[in-house]
């Protein structure tokens, strides 16, 4: 009897363990359905009983924002008529709504707020769909997004708003449709970084007038138009670092102050902690600030903690 108890209780264990293994592998099923665009092979998931709402391993992002950043609309239609929670986030926070937004699928975003997908939702970064739509150029995702309630002068963790990331991508337009919802311009917002510059030696830059400006510009990114600044009231400063040995470096900048009728614009190099790129590169960084009268403009290297 003692026996036939220890093989009840391990049939049982390996039931268990075995309903427990086909659940995952009925999720796993989803989620690779709903990236795909395989709505065969998700209804059949979903009929074997898959968790509709199910996360995946590495971005822990659900089936409907798998579809919706990829675009598959039947999907979408069909997990958010089944009971898909149209606000599940992944990871970073990002819903499908945002993904959605970013990559320009206008009747998945339709779709996503009719079933109730929140338009003023906030990734970890602060970052909403509308920021994503406007950073992406994506003008009729906009639109739908204003006149759904988003909120135009929302901004992320950094300062930035939609209009400031329009403004940043030299996106007239949608700059334009942004400011006629109510957007406030915030070019003291407005900046740039990169990795890899034509400048291999130090160099700081204070650019005042547009002809300079446009100059430099179409080196760092002439496959966009120029962003527009108002050099009346704005200048843009910049610092090429030159030279560096990994992906590590870059520069920060600091609070403007005025010294002996100067306006002082204080910057830092930082080397990032971690696993960085093993590779040369030639760090950079952009920022426009507010001038201050008509104070000379001088840069300032900060050093030390």
């Amino acid at each position: 009897m003692k026996n036939k108890g220890i093989q009840i209780l391990f049939i049982l264990v390996v039931f268990t363990i075995s309903a427990s293994h086909a659940g995952q592998s009925q999720d796993e099923a989803l989620l690779d359905a709903a990236e795909k665009g395989d709505i065969e092979s998700l209804k059949i998931s979903l009929d074997k009983g898959a968790n509709i709402n199910a996360k995946g391993d590495y971005r822990s992002d659900t089936a409907l924002i798998k579809a919706a950043a990829r675009g598959h609309g039947e999907i979408v239609r069909d997990l958010l008529m089944k009971g898909a929670k149209a606000n599940e986030r992944d990871k970073f926070g990002t819903t499908a709504l945002m993904f959605a937004a970013a990559e320009g699928h206008t009747s998945i975003v339709q779709e996503l707020i009719e079933h109730g997908a929140d338009v003023n939702a906030k990734d970890r970064y602060g970052k909403t769909a509308l920021m994503d739509a406007a950073d992406n150029n994506q003008q009729s995702i906009v639109e739908t997004l204003l006149s759904k309630g988003a909120e135009v002068n929302a901004g992320d963790s950094s300062g930035k708003t939609a209009w400031v990331y329009a403004a940043e991508g030299g996106y007239t337009e949608t700059v334009q449709l942004l400011k006629r919802a109510g957007a406030n311009e915030k070019y003291d917002a407005m900046e740039w970084s990169g990795q890899y510059s034509d400048k291999k030696t130090f160099r700081g830059l204070i650019i005042t007038n547009n002809l300079a400006w446009e100059k430099l510009w179409n080196r760092l990114f002439s496959e966009m138009s120029t962003a527009d600044i108002d050099f009346n009231r704005y200048v843009v400063v910049c610092i090429f670092l030159g030279v560096r040995p990994t992906g590590g470096y870059g520069v920060e900048f600091g609070q403007p102050y005025k010294r002996d009728n100067k306006m002082i614009i204080p910057y830092k190099e930082h080397r990032a902690e971690g696993i960085v790129t093993q590779a040369l590169t030639q760090p950079y960084r952009i920022k426009v600030f507010e001038r201050k009268g008509d104070a000379e403009i001088t840069l300032e290297k900060i050093t030390g903690e």
